[in-house]
C-alpha cells in the first residue's frame, strides 16, 4: 500500500486532532498542578505567618514535589527556612532557585541572608553583589551589601554602597542610618549628628531605629556636657 494523495491529508487531519488533544491534555494539565501549587503556597503562607514553621514547610514541600522544576516554589521553601532560622537548608533550597532561574535578583538577595547567618560572610557579599548588578537601583540590596561590608570592616566598601543608595533616595533612613554609624566610627561627630537627626525626621514606621538614633543623640550630648 502507497499512500496518495487522500491517505496524506488523512494523516495530517489526523495529525493535527492529535496534537490539539494532546496539547490541551496538557495545558489542563499544567493547569491542575498550578491550582495545586497555589493551594499548598497559601495553606505554607497561613502557617509561616503563624510561626508553625515546621508545618509550613511540610506543606511547602508537597508544592515543591507536585513540580520539582517550578522556581516559585523553591525560593518561598527557602525563604520559610530562613525564617525558620535553618540557614543550610534555606541555602539547599535557593541554590536549586538559581540552578532554574540564574537571573532572579531576589534569590541572590536571600542567599547572602543565608551565607551571612552562617558566619560566611565573603559568600554573603558574593551573592549581595549579584544581586545588586542585577538590580542596582535597588537601595535594599545595596544596604544590605554595604552591612555585611561593614561587617568585615570594610568601611570603604560599606560607605561606597551606602552612599549609592543615598543617592538614589536621599529620605531612605535605611542608608541614612547605616551612613551616621559610618561617621560616628570614623570619628565624624558633627555628620553622624545630623544624619541621626535626619533619620528622626524623616522614619515613620521603625520603632527600634528611632530608638537607636534618639540614644545615639543622647551620648553624643551627654559627651559633650561631660568635657571638663
Amino acid at each position: 500500500m502507497r499512500f496518495g494523495v487522500e491517505n496524506r491529508n488523512f494523516l495530517f487531519a489526523a495529525l493535527i486532532i492529535f496534537w490539539a488533544f494532546f496539547g490541551d491534555a496538557c495545558g489542563q494539565t499544567q493547569e491542575r498542578k498550578m491550582k495545586q501549587i497555589n493551594e499548598h503556597e497559601e495553606k505554607a503562607k497561613q502557617l509561616r505567618y503563624q510561626k508553625k514553621f515546621d508545618e509550613a514547610i511540610k506543606e511547602q514541600q508537597k508544592a515543591v514535589d507536585i513540580d520539582r522544576n517550578y522556581v516559585g516554589s523553591w525560593v518561598l521553601l527557602g525563604s520559610i527556612y530562613l525564617e525558620a532560622a535553618q540557614w543550610q537548608k534555606a541555602v539547599d533550597a535557593l541554590n536549586k532557585a538559581v540552578e532554574l532561574e540564574p537571573k532572579d535578583a531576589v534569590i541572590y538577595a536571600l542567599l547572602g541572608n543565608a551565607w551571612e547567618h552562617l558566619n560566611n560572610l565573603q559568600k554573603s557579599i558574593e551573592y549581595r553583589k549579584k544581586a545588586v548588578s542585577l538590580e542596582p537601583d535597588n537601595i535594599d540590596y545595596l544596604v544590605n551589601l554595604g552591612a555585611t561590608q561593614n561587617l568585615l570592616e570594610d568601611n570603604k566598601s560599606a560607605r561606597v554602597s551606602y552612599e549609592k543608595a543615598f543617592e538614589i533616595d536621599p529620605n531612605y533612613t535605611g542608608a541614612i542610618y547605616n551612613l551616621a554609624i559610618l561617621e560616628e566610627e570614623e570619628g565624624n561627630i558633627e555628620k553622624a549628628t545630623y544624619l541621626y537627626e535626619k533619620v528622626l525626621n524623616l522614619e515613620k514606621e521603625d520603632k527600634e531605629m528611632l530608638r537607636r538614633a534618639q540614644e545615639k543623640l543622647d551620648n553624643f550630648k551627654h559627651k559633650k556636657v561631660a568635657k571638663p
